[in-house]
């Protein structure tokens, strides 16, 4: 079972890097071999409670904007008046004065002493959004350009905060979501994959019909058929007129043991930010409290990295929901290698991949740190395949096996968070 499961995710993992550089998803901010550079989601929070900073990013993600402000700006009622004295605001007849936007700098005010609930916190800030949006300080355009917002703020209300998950082979993280007209899917999450994958049992029953095209993976081209799916929802998660990959999962739901209908790669998951908690078996989308230990995101497109430190060299490392443990390429550690230890004992691995085979052997490294914190000693596998050197990154950060209690996937401050 452990080698059929290291096969499964390396298939689907390896098959995104080609792809992934064309796919052209907006959601993926920053540039593929450099730091995250601010985008255009980016944007500060000031002067509020860490529950105001938590909802009002919760709500402006919820509305997914046009044009997101740069600053949103909590300040109290007797600062607030004095600003909009600066400002010269006028407040027409029949409005209310409990948060304006000033245009030229892309600024936010709310009064943090005025506005009345968490709904009218959303309600109002969907106005101010579409002053952006409408570039305009008239009213009546906010107004319009703000109902598309309220509506997904609406429709949010309805849906769960969070979703459990069955972990299965003690690894893979499945939910149950939507796609398409069809209800209660089993959907692997995996970070490590994009784009996302539907079996082709469902794009029958979706009447799904697509066309062939050539798949770059790390060792050659395969042929894989696409669709459009009209769209996928999981939890808070939603992408419409998905592009995703028809594959066979059938030889995957015989290895666990359940059916399954799609495998969610980073395409679909990077729509809004996340919280994995292996405690509870939850995937929580507004936690109430995140986890401190943070690093940020070295890469979010084509794929997600974070830079870790193993036995005193610097490594890129995949992030992947999907795998286990740590699994290094033997060509990427040069002298690093000497200063793991070997674990005879354990059995060697084979990996099947898409397009050839990696053999893997077993090393412990006595302590590993992601940014400048250490997550302990870790068992990991060290394969002799290596990817294309222009994607740049040097294995797969696993997480259920890693030590992790809770994983917070923070896209929109490029952040992994952890506890």
């Amino acid at each position: 079972m452990k080698v059929r499961i290291w096969a499964v995710l390396l298939i689907l993992g390896f098959a995104q890097f080609g792809w992934g550089q064309t796919n052209g998803n907006a959601k993926l901010v920053s540039e593929e071999a450099t730091p995250p550079e601010p985008s255009a989601n980016s944007y500060t929070v000031l002067g509020g409670t860490p529950q105001q900073e938590a909802l009002v990013r919760a709500q402006i993600r919820i509305m997914q904007p046009v044009f997101y402000p740069l600053r949103v700006l909590f300040v109290p009622h007797w600062k607030y008046i004095d600003t909009t004295r600066i400002f010269r605001l006028k407040v027409p007849a029949g409005y209310a004065s409990a948060m304006f936007t000033h245009l030229p700098s892309r600024s936010v005010f709310i009064d943090s002493d005025r506005y009345v609930s968490d709904d009218s916190l959303g309600y109002w800030v969907a106005h101010e959004l579409g002053h952006l949006a409408a570039n305009s300080a008239s009213e009546n355009a906010a107004d319009k350009a703000a109902r598309e917002y309220r509506k997904r703020l609406k429709d949010a209300r309805k849906q769960p905060g969070e979703v459990h998950f069955e972990l299965y082979n003690d690894n893979l993280i499945i939910v149950k979501g939507n796609i398409g007209l069809i209800e209660n899917v089993n959907i692997l999450l995996d970070t490590g994959t994009s784009p996302t994958a539907i079996s082709k049992e469902l794009a029958g029953r979706l009447n799904l019909r697509g066309s062939m095209e050539p798949l770059l993976s790390s060792n050659g081209k395969i042929d894989v058929q696409t669709v459009v799916v009209p769209r996928i929802d999981i939890g808070a998660l939603h992408m419409a007129s998905a592009r995703v990959v028809v594959q066979d999962l059938s030889f995957m739901q015989r290895a666990l043991g359940v059916p399954l209908g799609a495998i969610a790669g980073l395409d679909v998951l990077s729509s809004g930010s996340f919280m994995i908690d292996y405690r509870t078996r939850r995937i929580v989308f507004a936690p109430a409290n995140t986890p401190k230990n943070a690093v940020r995101f070295d890469t979010q497109k084509p794929f997600l990295t974070v830079k870790v430190r193993i036995a005193g060299h610097v490594l890129r490392l995949l992030v992947d929901s999907g795998t286990p443990r740590l699994l290094l390429f033997r060509k990427r550690l040069e002298a690093s290698l000497a200063k793991l230890e070997p674990l005879p004992n354990e059995t060697n691995t084979v990996i099947f991949t898409a397009t050839g085979t990696m053999y893997a052997a077993w090393f412990r490294a006595s302590d590993v740190s992601l940014g400048t914190q250490s997550i302990g000693s870790q068992i990991m596998l060290v394969a002799d395949g290596d990817p294309d050197p222009r994607y740049e990154f040097d294995g797969l950060l696993g997480l259920a096996k890693t030590g992790f209690q809770r994983v917070w996937l923070d896209f929109e401050n490029g952040l992994l968070r952890w506890d």
